[in-house]
């Protein structure tokens, strides 16, 4: 077990939780800006 390889995959979870917390984030903001601007 190279350590090399354990940090690719280490580093293709991390850009993948990346992403999907990006996405929840922005729809969380949007969501927010959205009711603030309603009320």
């Amino acid at each position: 077990m190279s350590g090399k390889g354990t940090w690719r995959m280490l580093r293709k979870l991390m850009w993948r939780y990346t992403i999907i917390l990006s996405k929840c984030v922005y729809k969380v903001r949007r969501t927010a800006i959205a009711t603030f601007f309603l009320q």
